[in-house]
């Protein structure tokens, strides 16, 4: 109950809010609310956090592997702290991307 009022606070911080989402002593359904919240979500610093976060619930950290720079998307395939879904959704996800780069390589030589 505390941790939803302090979460409704306008006087949070950006950087309160992604020092939460990369708390791993926080409950799930802290992060979870930070999740839902889209002024929380339109940035890329708590994004990145609750993805990199073990207790993030997996429902909520799926989706947002997409919304992840290349760089942070490898990074997170080598990630031992977050779930195994989590890892393998994120190297599938950098697989694609190669593989668009291929063949957007291979039809603009022609």
């Amino acid at each position: 109950m505390v941790s939803r009022a302090v979460l409704e606070s306008p006087k949070l911080s950006d950087q309160e809010i992604e020092n939460i989402a990369s708390m791993t002593n926080v409950t799930e359904e802290v992060l979870r609310l930070v999740a839902t919240n889209r002024r929380f979500m339109k940035s890329y610093q708590v994004v990145r956090a609750l993805v990199n976060n073990p207790r993030a619930p997996i429902d909520v950290t799926v989706p947002m592997i997409n919304r992840l720079n290349e760089r942070d998307q490898k990074s997170l395939t080598l990630n031992r702290n977050v779930p195994d879904v989590l890892r393998a959704m994120a190297l599938k996800a950098v697989k694609q991307k190669e593989e668009a780069k291929k063949v957007k390589i291979s039809t603009g030589r022609h």
